[in-house]
């Protein structure tokens, strides 16, 4: 994130998913290759560019307040029209009326919380496949880090088949998702570089005469 964006974050807590009542806990959103709403193995998102730009603007902070003027940022690469707020306003007021047309809830203002300065989507960090991805990542790490060659292999493995094409596919990116979206690639690579290197410290070890001679006897 840039870091003159980094001011306009909320950093509030966590506040509860908004989807826990769901049946399986509510949709699972995707934002690693096309920003997909999944739900009974369907895509749910929505068709309008900019409805589906805010709605990846408030899923790269599930369950925190993200604030309007970035928003309006990332809308209109930092030159609104004359009514850009309102219109903004509008667009989120159609993703509301999107997540009840599609049942997600029956009360969308319950799900996108207008908090100051912004909104926040209350939808827990766990459906959001970015965040599985993260942890997973982390995990992999930690593993490496005692060692943990084989374990680790497999941890990063799951964390990289969750990418399914360049982040936010489908999505007309502005300057603050370009950004994200330029951070997620990275994260991608630096996991594939610790797997890479990971095979090849199991292959050096499995090759050396010390484990031969451990194997044979």
């Amino acid at each position: 994130m840039l870091d003159s964006d980094l001011a306009l974050w909320d950093r509030s807590d966590d506040v509860s998913a908004g989807f826990a009542g769901q049946p399986n806990g509510g949709p699972h959103f995707t934002l690693l290759g096309p920003l997909e709403v999944r739900k009974d193995g369907e895509d749910h998102a929505p068709t309008a560019p900019k409805v589906l730009q805010v709605l990846a603007m408030l899923l790269m902070r599930p369950g925190k307040v993200v604030q309007g003027d970035l928003i309006i940022k990332e809308l209109w690469a930092g030159d609104p029209p004359r009514g850009g707020r309102t219109t903004m306003q509008t667009h989120v007021w159609q993703l509301r009326r999107y997540i009840e047309a599609n049942g997600f809830a029956s009360d969308g203002d319950q799900i996108i919380v207008t908090r100051a300065p912004g909104y926040l989507l209350r939808v827990d960090p766990g459906q959001v496949d970015v965040a599985v991805f993260q942890r997973l990542a982390r995990e992999g790490r930690a593993l490496f880090d005692r060692q943990h060659y084989a374990e680790a292999a497999t941890v990063l493995r799951k964390a990289l088949d969750l990418w399914g094409g360049p982040p936010l596919a489908n999505v007309t990116c502005g300057p603050v998702l370009s950004v994200y979206a330029t951070d997620l690639e990275e994260q991608r690579r630096n996991t594939q570089r610790l797997r890479i290197l990971i095979g090849e410290l199991r292959s050096l070890i499995t090759a050396s005469p010390l484990t031969r001679a451990s194997t044979a006897n």
